[in-house]
């Protein structure tokens, strides 16, 4: 099957703002937890592990849920979504996709964290549309492939990512965010532990 490229440009923070990077990401035939080809206008994510200066081959956890624009944040900031785009077989057959935005200016906002070298993964939904969701909840099945390699990359250096035909790697289920009295009960565990572990030191 012939494979279709979809092109991103990304313009990292780190560089200056002449530097263009370009990341060719072939068109999968991606497929839902029942290990169909997803049907045409489901939501595809590319997002970036942008929670330290350089996270490259440290893979992602399980997502959490969130709002899903462009520039949002999943996992407490640790990761931002650089790109949206849907599913659309007529460009080579089910399952595969498209880029929603073809040049992206990542030395502007919404990506002041993003720096080459950070790790890139695809995500995708078999129960949200590109059109209309803007949001996740938790316990919603999502699908995310990612490698070692792919990274943004330095100007001048035009890799290829793809992804096999027929993925279905990686099949998860969105985690709740934590509430506010969650992270309070987290924090105050923390702090009686310390107090006791200075209190036994003395």
């Amino acid at each position: 099957m012939k494979i279709l490229a979809s092109l991103l440009f990304l313009t990292a923070v780190v560089l200056s703002p002449a530097d263009e990077v370009i990341i060719n990401f072939q068109s999968p035939e991606l497929r839902d937890h029942a290990n169909v080809p997803l049907v045409d206008g489901r939501l595809v994510l590319l997002i970036a592990n942008v929670g330290s200066a350089n996270t490259a081959g440290t893979g992602f956890s399980t997502l959490t849920a969130g709002n899903l624009n462009v520039g949002d944040y999943l996992n407490g900031g640790l990761y931002q979504i650089i790109m949206r785009a849907q599913i659309d077989s007529s460009w080579d057959g089910p399952g595969t996709f498209i880029d929603s935005a073809a040049h992206i200016p990542l030395q502007q906002n919404p990506f002041p964290n993003l720096s080459t070298g950070d790790q890139l993964a695809v995500v995708w939904f078999s129960n949200l549309n590109y059109a209309t969701s803007y949001s996740s909840s938790a316990n919603l099945p999502y699908g995310l492939y990612s490698l070692s390699a792919w990274q943004v990359p330095s100007p001048g250096f035009i890799p290829d990512f793809s992804v096999p035909a027929g993925t279905v790697a990686s099949y998860l289920t969105l985690s709740a965010i934590p509430e506010p009295s969650t992270y309070a009960i987290i924090f105050g565990a923390l702090a009686l532990g310390l107090a006791a572990y200075r209190q036994r030191s003395r």
